[in-house]
């Protein structure tokens, strides 16, 4: 059973955390208010870390075959779990017909309960490797790429985001991505993050408080204006800074705990649509409806990595031994 080795950056992790729970909430309470505050930072900062972690040196062909075991399989066990599950369902009330068996297959922004999430991990695995394309040229190139992608979802946002397992969506979201690995080789040249990083979520509650862009949505392909993209960066960069500024001073019994929530974090946002579906639960949950949708796939994820299930099912190499994971840390 294989160890990891590589050291986990606590403050990513804890983004990475808070931007799980922003998911689930997001599916949880299809109100207004979450639209508003939610949906402009929960989906893009996972974009965005990708790039900041994307190693410069790293072949086409170790990227596919990285991203294939992360993404890939576990996207194909659990989309064959959940179609089996949804299909007796379907099957024992007489419901299942051509569309549902099309809706399962085509994937992307067309799948509803129990595979809300599986378009994300379509369009994370396509973007990754699009962006791995791109890394051989020089910088402006990519940006030329990043911005001609992100205006073409702020134009054809719904169409990209229509095809099949989304995967077109890829071109606004290399937007994020680019972003991010631009905010990596500058980050040792900042001599106050946590300062910086401040600013921007108060620039950036303030311009949602003032609602003065609409709110993003990718998965529906729903870009919102130029302002919309800026101010989802602005949270992106703002969460990160604060978050590896605060976790650079935190004790190694806090930064492991958080980072052992960030681990099963793939289970985390593919089960609790599921439980969603399972309890059927409508557009408000109750409160304890939403801690079970929250715990219920965590636990499961802690449990599965913790025993070591294969790659195919976690989407993270198996862990022997918790206290084998190391952690880096930020230093201003």
């Amino acid at each position: 059973m294989a160890t990891v080795k590589k050291a986990r950056n606590a403050g990513i992790d804890f983004v990475r955390v808070l931007g799980i729970v922003a998911v689930v909430v997001g599916h949880s309470w299809n109100i207004e208010a979450v639209g508003r505050w939610v949906y402009p930072w929960h989906v893009p900062i996972f974009f965005f870390l990708t790039g900041y972690l994307l190693k410069n040196d790293r072949s086409f062909s170790v990227e596919f075959r990285s991203r294939v075991r992360s993404l890939a399989y576990p996207y194909v066990f659990w989309l064959v779990v959940f179609g089996l599950a949804y299909g007796l369902g379907l099957a024992n009330a007489a419901r299942l017909g051509p569309d549902s068996i099309e809706m399962v297959i085509w994937g992307g922004s067309a799948a509803y309960r129990p595979f809300t999430t599986f378009w994300f991990f379509s369009v994370l695995f396509f973007t990754a490797l699009l962006a791995r394309v791109i890394w051989r040229f020089p910088k402006m190139i990519r940006w030329i790429c990043a911005g001609a992608g992100i205006v073409l979802g702020l134009v054809f946002g719904p169409e990209l985001a229509g095809t099949p397992l989304s995967i077109a969506s890829a071109l606004p979201c290399l937007f994020f991505v680019v972003a991010g690995a631009e905010l990596r080789s500058i980050r040792k040249r900042l001599r106050r993050p946590g300062l910086y990083g401040s600013a921007l979520l108060v620039l950036s509650v303030a311009c949602i408080a003032s609602n003065v862009a609409p709110a993003m949505n990718i998965k529906g392909g729903s870009y919102g204006s130029p302002l919309s993209v800026l101010i989802a960066l602005s949270m992106c960069v703002g969460l990160l800074l604060v978050s590896e500024s605060l976790f650079a001073k935190a004790s190694t019994a806090t930064s492991l705990a958080v980072t052992s929530l960030a681990v099963p974090g793939l289970i985390v946002v593919l089960l609790h649509p599921a439980v969603l579906w399972a309890l059927g639960v409508p557009d408000e949950a109750r409160i304890w409806q939403f801690a079970l949708v929250l715990l219920v796939p965590w636990l499961a994820g802690l449990i599965a990595v913790r025993a070591g299930l294969p790659q195919f099912v976690t989407g993270v190499a198996p862990v022997r031994r918790w206290r084998a994971l190391r952690l880096s840390r930020s230093r201003d």
